[in-house]
């Protein structure tokens, strides 16, 4: 006789990075967060299923589309899994107190940042300037997939399945959002199985909540002591830097009063950071330069970025190199007061006078991740000497890079966990020959 069976697995979503979910609205920002009644952001279920899935069938699972359900055409399969939203507790342990509280709004950091697009002379381009909501927290979200079938079923779609999925996102974490390929929405997973064989366990099905942690056995999908080795799907490019100087990567400060017109910006814990796509911009714009000296207009491999970084035109096709976000450590703040003046008279100009915070002093890490066998030895070659760009301080990234500000001193060189600083030192090039080319 067939059972029937069912399997909780309880994730726990820790956030790494700033999460970008927008609601499709714009009556704060450009692109407003995804939050619930409470006024507190949340990842729908639509979007944890479909990165699921995506990484399920990328790790080779059986029976995708039993799993997660199809439609096609007239005809629909409906999914033998439910994946509810990521939501976050309404209660949680206060670490000082150890007492329980409310979760609210508090726990929460919603910033506006800016997105813009810019020439090939580092000015930006005229209706492509733009604003969107991100949220950080050290509140964790919990997601909760549940699973229901048979014996035969079990085997197939959970031992050989979802358990392989789960132990997966945990070891290498889980991404979310939009622009995931430039740093946004990298999350830690936790995650716990507890299943139930019927119809000699409903009576503790009936009283099991799969929200509270302490309802599931303690049973760990994926053990810490179990094999950590690298995600097999990237080459990955570490670099240590200290900043030369200054930088500021701006956040527009008009809403404010009595404020500097731009401060840097910062993550939650008010430290400096530099965005994934802030990175993403600078080395693309450096590397089609170099391009443009080497090859003519007519060369098909003056599109070799495009594939690289990926388009925004008609076919959209996604990047295949990430950028993460960096966070700098130490340094101060300053700020500067300038002004423009007339061109011959050297008078100051009506109306220009401005007031910035730059970011003085500072170490921090540049992480890469690449596609493995997707990068060509031409795109290989043009980051090679980007990387050694940075270091001589000749690619440069924030505000006011024309008068000195934002450039870095690599102290350190890892590829693939290999270390390469002194060949980047010496300035030789072959430094990324490790990496997979096609």
């Amino acid at each position: 006789m067939t059972k029937l069976k069912k399997v909780y697995y309880q994730l726990k979503l820790s956030q790494i990075s700033p999460l970008r979910i927008g609601n499709g609205e714009n009556d704060i920002s450009d692109n407003d967060l995804m939050c619930d009644s409470r006024g507190i952001p949340f990842i729908p279920g639509s979007s944890m299923a479909g990165v699921l899935r995506e990484k399920y069938e990328k790790l080779g699972g059986k029976d995708t589309e039993k799993i997660f359900g199809i439609i096609k055409n007239d005809e629909a399969t409906a999914s033998h899994i439910i994946i509810s939203d990521a939501i976050c507790p309404w209660k949680i342990c206060d670490n000082v107190k150890s007492e329980f509280r409310n979760v609210s709004i508090s726990d929460y950091k919603i910033s506006i940042r800016d997105g813009v697009a810019i020439d090939k002379w580092g000015v930006a381009k005229e209706g492509h300037k733009y604003d969107f909501q991100v949220v950080e927290t050290d509140v964790p979200y919990f997601c909760i997939l549940e699973w229901s079938g048979d014996d035969e079923e079990y085997e197939n779609e959970v031992i050989e399945g979802l358990d392989i999925l789960v132990k997966d996102v945990v070891k290498h974490g889980i991404q979310l959002g939009a622009r995931t390929t430039r740093g946004y929405g990298k999350m830690k997973v936790e995650a716990r199985k507890h299943q139930f064989d019927f119809p000699n366990c409903i009576d503790e099905w009936l009283n099991f909540n799969p929200w509270s942690e302490s309802d599931f056995s303690g049973e760990k999908v994926y053990l810490d002591n179990e094999d950590k080795s690298e995600d097999g799907q990237f080459d990955r490019i570490e670099v240590q830097f200290k900043v030369i100087g200054s930088f500021s990567i701006r956040v527009n400060m008009e809403r404010i009063e009595k404020a500097p017109d731009s401060v840097v910006m910062v993550n939650k814990d008010d430290k400096p950071v530099v965005p994934g796509t802030t990175w993403a911009g600078v080395f693309r714009h450096h590397m089609q330069e170099i391009l443009s000296h080497i090859m003519s207009d007519n060369n098909d491999e003056r599109t070799a970025l495009d594939c690289l970084f990926g388009r925004d035109k008609k076919d959209n096709t996604l990047s295949k190199i990430r950028f993460g976000e960096t966070v700098i450590e130490g340094g101060k703040s300053y700020v500067l007061t300038r002004n423009a003046v007339e061109r011959f008279t050297q008078a100051p100009k009506n109306s220009a006078l401005f007031t910035d915070e730059f970011w003085q002093g500072g170490v921090g890490t540049l992480e890469i991740m690449i596609d493995k066998g997707k990068m060509s030895k031409l795109q290989r070659q043009l980051l090679e000497v980007s990387l050694l760009d940075l270091n001589n301080g000749m690619l440069t990234f924030g505000a006011s890079t024309g008068t000195g500000h934002g450039r870095v001193e690599v102290m350190k060189l890892n590829v693939n966990g290999m270390n390469y600083t002194e060949n980047l030192k010496s300035g030789s090039i072959g430094f990324l020959e490790g990496l997979h080319e096609h």
